[in-house]
């Protein structure tokens, strides 16, 4: 995982809560700062299931061939049916939020090709995003109105002694791994509590936030070419 899998996504075309003991950040409206603490994203394809817990919906990482999402999105396809499910890159990447009240907390930065893209166009000009802050603007209510600006904060800042000190999530705390079972149980209306008590398997709890729904610029994905 790298930021070359932010470069070719954007070639082509949050509730802030707790799950597997990751704190993902809230993007509020207006400026929200922030300061990279990981090397690298970790990115993955990314499928929306409406369904899932009760109709509340929840986001799962693809499975690659073996996906039982890309299957029936292509079975869909197939049938000139207009699908239900979405699918999306998405990149996760840790930072220190800096909060309205002064304080910083470690969170999770997890969104689409829009802000990513924004971080890399900073990092390819003003090098190194761990030597400056960034502030992620925030605009528009409805779901088709939002839209991200990403910006540098100057003058840069040094991290505070204790700031320094904050070890960034891996990969493997981030990553939301469900079989192919829990998927297929989730795509019939199966909760979250169901799925992970269903099984011995270790399985980290996604954020069931409307983060992980798929943006506007985003939805539109054909992602069954993959399969």
């Amino acid at each position: 995982m790298s930021w070359e899998d932010v470069k070719s996504s954007a070639a082509g075309n949050s509730n802030s809560t707790s799950g597997g003991g990751i704190n993902y950040l809230k993007l509020e409206t207006g400026a929200n700062q922030i300061r990279v603490i990981g090397d690298q994203p970790y990115s993955r394809w990314h499928h929306w299931i409406p369904e899932a817990n009760g109709g509340r919906g929840l986001g799962v990482d693809c499975l690659g061939k073996e996906c039982p999402v890309c299957k029936k999105m292509a079975e869909d396809k197939r049938n000139k049916v207009k699908t239900k499910y979405s699918s999306r890159k998405i990149h996760s990447i840790s930072v220190i939020h800096r909060k309205p009240d002064g304080s910083s907390e470690l969170a999770l930065l997890e969104q689409g090709n829009k802000i990513f893209s924004g971080l890399l166009v900073l990092m390819e000009q003003m090098g190194d995003l761990k030597n400056y802050d960034v502030k992620i603007i925030k605009t528009g209510q409805t779901f088709n109105e939002i839209d991200y600006n990403v910006l540098p904060v100057f003058p840069p800042a040094p991290l505070t002694e204790q700031e320094a000190q904050i070890e960034p999530y891996t990969d493997e705390q981030i990553k939301k791994v469900f079989t192919k079972e829990q998927i297929v149980a989730l795509m019939g209306g199966a909760t979250l509590e169901q799925v992970l008590n269903s099984s011995d398997e270790t399985t980290t709890a996604p954020n069931e936030t409307s983060a992980n729904q798929p943006s506007s610029e985003e939805a539109d994905v054909d992602f069954t070419q993959r399969v």
